[in-house]
């Protein structure tokens, strides 16, 4: 006879894949939309650049939010990683999967619009009056700025209304894009920057679009789950870096693995 927690573990594997797949659809429509905003079109617009980054990252979030938790950037789910929240696991086939979106993204918008209009297909390159090392800032800063706002906005502890989670990251995005696009194209997601480069074949300081995004991400992660989140304290830190068992949800079944006197 079958159990109800059999049914559970053999559903499991199931959910994981639907997730995946959520996030290889997310990450592949902001290419599309996204990165064809920077087609055809010469010189490029950059309000209407960021205001397709802010629409488009706002609505993929809404769809895929409940599926997969909208992570749809691999800067995103490194950040969930490191604050505990989804498994090596879970990151690792994620990321699979959005530099899976990403790259077919690409390949399909530069397939629609046609080899005259498809410019650089949005490829992400350092402004040749900056420094490679003031680019890996820029997105750095950019990116920080965004998982702050993830954070903020998915902190279980706080009581405040926030309104609409979605279109705060939307917001956040299209902030790093008015200031970011002119000088390094405003990467922010080196999923995003992957397609265009795998498209294109433009691989001109690409890791900077993910050393960038992925170090500012880590450091947004660390510094609002141990000094900004709600229920932020040196005893939820202690858990944090001790226990297997860490639950940034209730945080107190983690403590529990040890002698309180000594937290």
């Amino acid at each position: 006879m079958v159990t109800r927690t059999s049914h559970q573990d053999l559903l499991e594997p199931l959910r994981l894949l639907i997730a995946c797949f959520a996030e290889m659809i997310g990450t592949m429509m902001i290419v599309l939309f996204c990165c064809g905003s920077l087609t055809g079109e010469e010189p490029m617009d950059l309000i209407r650049v960021s205001l397709t980054f802010t629409f488009t990252v706002t609505t993929m979030i809404a769809i895929t939010a409940d599926v997969s938790g909208g992570h749809i950037n691999p800067a995103v789910t490194i950040a969930m990683l490191v604050a505990r929240r989804i498994s090596v696991f879970r990151c690792l086939t994620y990321i699979v999967f959005q530099c899976v979106g990403g790259i077919a993204g690409a390949v399909l918008l530069r397939a629609i619009v046609g080899e005259d209009n498809a410019n650089s297909l949005g490829a992400t390159m350092v402004d040749s009056k900056l420094t490679y090392s003031q680019g890996f800032g820029i997105e750095f800063i950019i990116t920080f700025i965004l998982i702050m706002t993830v954070f903020a906005i998915t902190d279980p502890a706080r009581n405040d209304n926030l309104g609409s989670g979605p279109l705060h990251v939307g917001i956040a995005i299209g902030m790093g894009h008015l200031l970011a696009v002119p000088y390094t194209g405003a990467g922010m997601n080196p999923a995003r920057s992957l397609g265009p480069a795998v498209a294109m074949d433009i691989w001109t300081a690409h890791w900077i679009y993910w050393t960038g995004p992925i170090g500012g991400a880590i450091l947004a992660a660390l510094l609002y789950e141990h000094l900004f989140a709600a229920n932020a304290t040196l005893r939820k830190t202690k858990a944090w870096c001790m226990s297997r068992q860490y639950d940034n949800d209730n945080f107190e079944k983690a403590l529990s693995k040890f002698d309180s006197t000594k937290l």
